[in-house]
């Protein structure tokens, strides 16, 4: 379901470039000084390139990694109550659950990517120079978001269930 989930993400970014490409005047802000003013420029061509390429080589590196979690040695993978998630009877579902949370990490990073494309074709439409409001709000819940993702890793998700030492299949 979250390889969905990224795959989705995956597809919207590649049609927010798109977009782009159809919308965009010849001179479009790439870069935002820490105020939310645009500082640098580039040509529509230029822009739409580095958002393809960005996109592609984030897709690509998490399609990687995903790859990876399928076949790293178990004894490899860092996760709290290691003893108890690299019994061999817990591979198959700490390999699940890398895979997801992987997965879902990578939708929001996409997804992320996909509303500073959304902001970049405001800026040049629109002609304001400055970043839109809304476009500091996704990035402070992507902020969050990832932060409580975290947190909830370390804390909940991979713990010993009731201190049996055996892991559940529930996430």
């Amino acid at each position: 379901m979250r390889a969905k989930l990224f795959t989705g993400s995956v597809v919207l970014h590649a049609a927010a470039v798109v977009v782009a490409a159809l919308v965009l005047p010849q001179r479009v802000p790439t870069h935002f000084g820490g105020g939310g003013e645009a500082d640098d420029w580039s040509s529509r061509a230029g822009a739409v390139a580095v958002s393809a390429l960005v996109g592609g080589a984030l897709a690509a590196l998490f399609t990687a990694l995903a790859a990876g979690v399928r076949r790293l040695p178990v004894d490899m993978v860092n996760v709290p109550n290691t003893r108890c998630w690299r019994a061999p009877e817990h591979e198959a579902e700490l390999r699940r659950r890398a895979l997801d949370d992987l997965w879902t990490v990578g939708a929001a990073t996409i997804l992320l990517l996909t509303a500073a494309e959304g902001a970049i074709v405001q800026v040049a439409l629109t002609g304001t120079g400055r970043l839109p409001w809304w476009f500091a709000a996704v990035l402070a819940a992507w902020l969050v978001g990832v932060l409580v993702w975290a947190l909830t890793l370390g804390l909940t998700r991979y713990r010993v269930p009731g201190g049996a030492g055996r892991p559940t299949s529930s996430g």
